[in-house]
């Protein structure tokens, strides 16, 4: 736990959460430069950013924000007093309650986005809208669980793997902007290759810190 953790273990961890801090930012310059050249200022560019700040917002509620501040100290406790089995028992209910929770969430507003397509009046943009929203509503579920899963590392010590979560995305991102989308013609084609990769990269930043995890 972060109590029995080592001062040089915790300086060396601070040291690779900064370092990957960094590199993420670095290369969300280069996606948004990436995705400006690519879709400008438009219809386009405005609908994928709503579409994508939806799951953004709740990876904040329940995946880095509340939930997880309420959590970290129970697990850690958990583990203080009864061990690491009775800890993971723990981390594992609430990893199976909150995937179990939102995949239905996800499911209720994919029902809701899809009878609003059919039996709404609605525009060519708003249209766009639903659609990028739709394909990256599941990306809600990856990133919140992934985030979970990061907050038990950190408090059994492990720092590499929640650190390299955000790199994943950003460098996913920037193959579909760069090597991918471009080789559609449209860009609601392109846009829509951007956001398959999101959610390629969703699963990834999921399925990179299990392993260490399971250690």
């Amino acid at each position: 736990s972060p109590l029995d953790t080592p001062a040089s273990s915790l300086f060396s961890g601070l040291k690779v959460i900064s370092l990957c801090t960094l590199l993420s930012r670095v290369l969300g310059l280069v996606r948004d430069v990436g995705m400006a050249v690519l879709f400008g200022n438009g219809a386009v560019m405005d609908a994928f950013t709503v579409a994508f700040r939806i799951p953004n917002l709740a990876r904040r509620f329940f995946g880095e924000g509340a939930l997880t501040a309420a959590f970290l100290p129970v697990f850690v406790g958990e583990m203080e007093k009864h061990g690491r089995p009775s800890a993971w028992k723990v981390g594992s209910a609430v990893l199976v309650l909150l995937g179990v929770s939102l995949c239905f969430l996800v499911l209720v507003a994919e029902l809701a986005l899809w009878g609003l397509s059919l039996w709404g009046p609605i525009t060519s943009e708003g249209q766009l809208l639903i659609q990028l929203t739709a394909i990256m509503l599941p990306y809600l579920v990856l990133i919140c669980l992934s985030a979970q899963m990061s907050a038990m590392l950190h408090a059994l010590g492990h720092f590499t793997w929640p650190a390299l979560v955000p790199v994943l995305l950003n460098v996913v991102w920037i193959a579909g902007i760069w090597w991918i989308a471009p080789r559609f013609a449209s860009p609601l084609q392109q846009v829509t290759v951007v956001s398959v990769c999101i959610l390629i990269a969703g699963v990834l930043q999921m399925i990179a810190p299990w392993p260490t995890l399971c250690r």
